[in-house]
């Protein structure tokens, strides 16, 4: 009988340790379906038992709400301890457009970090705050034609791809799985080898 109740115990706790780990946390970056039926890049702020405080990258504080977190799909856990440092290279969703494009730090003050979009000219760098920014783990070598990578997509899914040529620092890419209509330029900086 206590060996029955021990091997219960057991169990509920490795149960409740597997889904502690899918839970998001404060800092996860994430999608979600809006009201509009759209998927937008959120960043968790807060959460309460089953619902998360989000803000909407590209959108200003008055945006923020809150949606059920079973209804958020983490892409990017939080890094406990992430330094946000000048020179160091990333993507964020840009709110012009609300699509991820590759970035540089050029300053940081408490949360908020000053980037430049390495494709546009100077007039487009601003202040973001830093957690909406996942910094690019750095390179073994740059990429060249015919490498493979991975990509984060407007609709915040990772791709696989192939580098096909480039120009400067524009990479024209095909994906893995998908037509040649689908082929397009990118940043060379936005693909993870």
């Amino acid at each position: 009988m206590l060996r029955s109740i021990i091997i219960t115990i057991v169990f509920s706790l490795v149960s409740l340790s597997a889904n502690a780990e899918s839970m998001p946390k404060v800092g996860d970056r994430g999608t979600t379906v809006w009201e509009d039926g759209a998927t937008y890049t959120v960043t968790i702020l807060k959460i309460d038992k089953a619902r998360c405080f989000v803000s909407w990258d590209g959108w200003d504080a008055s945006h923020n709400a809150w949606r059920p977190c079973k209804d958020i799909r983490v892409v990017a856990k939080a890094m406990v301890g992430q330094t946000y440092k000048p020179g160091q290279k990333g993507t964020t969703v840009w709110k012009g457009d609300g699509k991820t494009y590759p970035l540089t730090i050029l300053k940081v003050d408490g949360a908020r970090c000053y980037v430049t979009w390495p494709t546009w000219d100077s007039s487009f760098d601003e202040w973001r705050p830093c957690s909406s920014i996942l910094i690019t783990p750095p390179r073994d070598s740059a990429i060249k034609v015919g490498d493979t990578g991975t990509v984060v997509w407007k609709d915040g899914k990772t791709y696989t791809l192939t580098v096909r040529k480039m120009d400067g620092n524009r990479c024209y890419v095909s994906y893995k799985g998908w037509g040649a209509e689908h082929n397009e330029w990118r940043a060379c900086a936005s693909i993870q080898k």
